[in-house]
């Protein structure tokens, strides 16, 4: 059994803590959800830049000479790296960095209203977490490659 919330209990917990009559409130909550969401996304975007110099300076054989012994297996981790840190990018610029307004989510009432960003807000959050999988994949693949590199 999860210990998660749905999104309706969830609705109904900002509802009881906060109440029907205070939707400015619930708009503070919401907001700093998001805020905390995109600041995370940038990090993670920086993270992937890095990932990305990193693999573009290995290919070029700045950092790993062309004479390595297990030069054909690093040269496709680095380039599975690489391609991993520019999805991840893409994946957080497309899904969580977008913009749409808090305040353009359709809602008849507060509660409808609250549903629908909360489902937002879970998208975005899908999108962060497929971003770390592919920034892991990139930090695995950039690993294995200088350790391969080492052993030369």
């Amino acid at each position: 059994m999860s210990d998660r919330l749905t999104r309706e209990e969830e609705c109904e917990r900002i509802l009881a803590v906060i109440g029907h009559d205070q939707p400015e409130l619930v708009f503070q909550v919401l907001y700093v959800q998001f805020k905390i969401l995109h600041a995370r996304a940038q990090v993670l975007l920086g993270i992937a830049g890095v990932l990305v110099s990193t693999s573009v300076v290995l290919m070029t054989g700045k950092l790993i000479v062309r004479s390595v012994v297990h030069q054909a297996v690093i040269s496709p981790l680095v380039v599975i790296a690489g391609g991993a840190a520019i999805v991840a990018a893409g994946i957080v610029v497309s899904g969580v960095l977008g913009i749409r307004w808090m305040t353009e989510l359709p809602g008849a009432d507060v509660r409808e209203w609250i549903l629908s960003t909360l489902r937002y807000r879970d998208s975005k959050t899908l999108a962060y977490r497929a971003s770390i999988a592919f920034v892991l994949v990139s930090m695995v693949c950039l690993q294995s490659a200088a350790i391969l590199a080492w052993l030369r």
